[in-house]
């Protein structure tokens, strides 16, 4: 292509398109009437484009001598875009991570339904990464994100690992954005490096399989030790385990979902991990803590379970620190769904389908037009109160968990 093919006088006049002038330069036209000036050239067998500015900031002339300076380091064999971000990063300050991650959070979590998701992403930017809140993201490396995962890495796996997920896409971005060398190895990858340097966990990945679980012989004896609790994480315990409900589920409970009349509890759709709305028939036990809890509401679509700050919920972390706290650091708060699953099998005559549906499972074609239809709510409605008849009788010896545990 021949050079300086671009007439001054018709930068501002020619039509939609691209107009090359030579020297991989061109005039980008675009429908809204923005004109702007970019390099377009090929590195390594694929198409790179470079900006160069508008060109009510940059002049034609100014445009040539960038695209000359631009072949010039082709030659030498670099890529101009590369060198022109590097420029950038050591004459600059550079971009702190607070500022770039927090903008990426709030750009993301336009697409998250899930309300935990983003509670999770929020927590990590704003507290769990705040050592890294004042540094350059360029200057990021395998020692600054140990200091972040390190501390929780043991007592928190999960959340650490969720953390690590967070860092390491945090970082992509900002590669991606120009923020941090094009080359550079992303030091809160996983494979091939933090594997190596942070310790092993006892469960690696996805959890497969039941959750482990209290054995439901001593649910009574738990739930007997549960109510001498005073806080109101061991409230929500309770009545995560007598309504079966997960824990994105039960933090995110609102008054207005619940009916106390008809002891029924409507969960949105946003909320479940079967992405459909579901209905919780309530026992005389749970309905009886609502009824109490009710006059010393926020606000009527306030959660029942409120966090220290106001309009946000309490920490999903907070009933897994309460099992800590009671030595049962061998059970999760998901397990309590299969302590539900195995007394009913075992100790009931319910129907497996009216028992699937209480923990929100829907299996199957046949029983997803069933669940559509009717949802099983009166067989569901006998399967909860038989539960929490079960889990609140007296039992019939106290259980010292953290004896046992010790022992």
């Amino acid at each position: 292509m021949k050079v300086n093919q671009l007439n001054p006088k018709q930068i501002d006049t020619l039509p939609a398109g691209m107009h090359g002038d030579g020297n991989n330069l061109y005039l980008v036209v675009k429908a809204s009437g923005s004109r702007s000036y970019m390099l377009r050239y090929s590195w390594r067998g694929r198409m790179q484009k470079m900006g160069l500015g508008a060109t009510s900031k940059i002049k034609l002339a100014e445009a040539r001598n960038a695209a000359i300076d631009a072949n010039r380091l082709l030659i030498k064999g670099i890529n101009p875009r590369d060198h022109r971000d590097e420029k950038r990063r050591s004459e600059g300050n550079g971009v702190l991570f607070y500022d770039f991650a927090e903008d990426l959070r709030l750009k993301r979590e336009k697409g998250f339904k899930n309300k935990a998701h983003k509670a999770k992403w929020k927590y990590n930017v704003h507290t769990r990464f705040k050592p890294l809140h004042q540094k350059r993201l360029d200057l990021i490396d395998s020692a600054a994100v140990l200091t972040v995962l390190e501390p929780d890495w043991l007592r928190f796996p999960i959340a650490a690992k969720d953390a690590r997920q967070h860092l390491e896409v945090i970082l992509s971005a900002a590669t991606a954005a120009g923020h941090r060398k094009p080359d550079a190895a992303n030091p809160a990858r996983w494979k091939g490096h933090l594997e190596h340097l942070l310790p092993k966990t006892r469960r690696k990945g996805k959890v497969r399989g039941p959750h482990p679980s209290l054995p439901y012989e001593d649910l009574p004896a738990f739930m007997h030790a549960l109510a001498a609790a005073d806080s109101m994480s061991a409230r929500m315990l309770e009545n995560t385990i007598l309504t079966c409900a997960r824990t994105n589920e039960i933090i995110n409970m609102r008054w207005l979902d619940i009916d106390l009349d008809r002891a029924l509890w409507r969960l949105p759709r946003e909320i479940m991990k079967m992405d459909r709305d579901h209905i919780v028939p309530l026992s005389r036990p749970v309905v009886t803590f609502l009824r109490a809890a009710y006059p010393a509401r926020f606000s009527d679509d306030g959660f029942v379970f409120p966090g220290r700050e106001r309009g946000q919920p309490m920490s999903n972390m907070a009933m897994l620190e309460l099992l800590k706290d009671e030595g049962l650091t061998d059970i999760t708060v998901h397990g309590f769904r299969s302590t539900f699953k195995t007394w009913c099998d075992e100790e009931t005559n319910f129907s497996n389908q009216a028992v699937e549906f209480c923990i929100a499972h829907v299996p199957g074609d046949e029983a997803e037009k069933a669940y559509r239809r009717r949802s099983m709510l009166a067989k569901r409605k006998q399967i909860m109160e038989a539960w929490a008849a079960f889990a609140t009788k007296r039992p019939a010896k106290a259980i010292d968990f953290k004896a046992r545990r010790a022992a």
